[in-house]
């Protein structure tokens, strides 16, 4: 075998080398992050009232978000995805959501007219 030959493969096979990796990467990033429910918002949600189709736990959401030490950027998606945890925990009586669900369904909860309507009512529990 000549050295051409023999230089061709060892780039051959470094090319399918850093190729492998880059697809291993790829699929580790891919998979699914689980979110689980801290206990501390589990006991929040045990004060809440039941679960509807009306929202009316979204003014108690708010109010424990405007409470938080740490104010989020976007405050109705916050509430949003507090909403679909809550949802998931009290319905489904599971504590743990994938990352991308939670997303998916908090943008289309935070797009529902009674869910805004709850959002922005001027009688909320927040002044």
């Amino acid at each position: 075998m000549s050295n051409t030959d023999k230089r061709t493969k060892r780039a051959k096979n470094k090319a399918k080398q850093a190729r492998l990796q880059k697809q291993r990467a790829q699929e580790k990033s891919n998979q699914e992050q689980v979110v689980h429910v801290p206990p501390d918002i589990v006991e929040m949600f045990q004060t809440l009232p039941g679960f509807s189709s009306e929202y009316e736990a979204v003014p108690y959401l708010k109010k424990h978000v405007l409470s938080s030490a740490a104010l989020p950027h976007d405050v109705e998606m916050s509430v949003a995805i507090l909403y679909v945890m809550y949802g998931n925990w009290k319905v489904l009586d599971s504590d743990a959501l994938y990352l991308s669900d939670l997303l998916m369904v908090a943008e289309q909860i935070a797009e529902h007219p009674k869910f805004i309507e709850q959002f922005y009512q001027e009688n909320s529990l927040v002044q």
